[in-house]
């Protein structure tokens, strides 16, 4: 496979990633959101599990007791922004929990980078890569702000709280990636993303038990089978990064990543596929998308 090939897969995979917070979204509607995401997680982990299986690399998990604890926080990390996510899409729009995930991932890369920490080869933190993280986070207004609303106003301040929870969610999601490489390395690349909705439905199933959400699994018997595609969705991720890693690196795909995320997010919007509120990709939104995928190439 040729790094042209590659880039161009990762747009693709980007823009089928803008699917999963708007289809768990949906599929919340029914069930109720924390089950919605416990669904998608034991979805994935079924599709693994056979994966690993039929591959036979499911026998290097025996090799998971060398690995620190710290370095299963990836599940925990994944359930709590699939869970954000999948609560606030339906309430401020794919494009802006598209926006404010990149903004969140990419800034807390920044101080993983600087710090040199979780296994990671740092850069420094320079003038250039500061811009681009202030050109994010005004991305990420834009691309938010509803067209007529004002920021102060009721409305606004609740997008903005909204927003506001999506990039912290998005902060955790960009320390998750250097957590499951160095995971990755003990025990293989499927059988890391094998622990990952392991551990990211053992989480969200303790949590259900404790809080007694609203809702019930039973109702998904009666949705769509694209309801489903959650957590498909973030195996195709997964699998799709690791083998685009050594033909055109890990910065190349976090960028083409992002295109096809940002660009399929605003087309959702745009369209108010599963249930989203139409949402048309104003000046103002192109600005703030336009802003997102500079801030994007400045901060790698």
């Amino acid at each position: 496979m040729g790094p042209e090939l590659a880039i161009t897969g990762m747009v693709a995979v980007g823009l089928v990633l803008a699917l999963q917070a708007p289809v768990n979204g949906a599929l919340g509607r029914l069930t109720g959101p924390l089950w919605a995401v416990l669904i998608s997680f034991l979805v994935g982990f079924v599709v693994l599990l056979v994966i690993s299986g039929a591959t036979g690399g499911i026998w290097r998990l025996g090799s998971l007791g060398a690995v620190s604890p710290v370095f299963l926080a990836g599940g925990l990390i994944g359930a709590v922004y699939v869970t954000v996510a999948a609560w606030s899409v339906t309430r401020i729009g794919a494009g802006a929990v598209a926006a404010a995930t990149v903004a969140g991932q990419m800034s807390s890369a920044l101080v993983v980078d600087h710090l040199e920490v979780l296994g990671v080869e740092g850069e420094a933190i320079g003038l250039v890569r500061v811009i681009g993280a202030l050109l994010l986070v005004a991305g990420t207004v834009l691309v938010a702000r509803r067209a007529g609303t004002p920021l102060t106003s009721g409305e606004g301040e609740r997008v903005l709280l909204m927003t506001g929870a999506v990039f912290v969610a998005g902060l955790l999601v960009g320390v998750q990636h250097p957590v499951n490489s160095t995971l990755a390395e003990t025990t293989g690349g499927v059988q890391a993303a094998l622990l990952n909705f392991a551990v990211g439905a053992a989480v969200l199933g303790l949590l259900i038990a404790i809080v007694k959400p609203p809702g019930s699994i039973r109702a998904a018997r009666s949705a769509s089978p694209w309801l489903f595609a959650g957590g498909p969705i973030g195996v195709v991720v997964v699998l799709a990064s690791l083998g685009a890693v050594p033909v055109i690196g890990a910065a190349a795909i976090a960028a083409a990543t992002v295109t096809g995320q940002l660009a399929g997010s605003s087309l959702l919007d745009r369209a108010g596929l599963l249930g989203l509120e139409v949402r048309p990709v104003d000046r103002t939104r192109a600005i703030g998308l336009s802003l997102l995928i500079a801030g994007t190439l400045l901060v790698l």
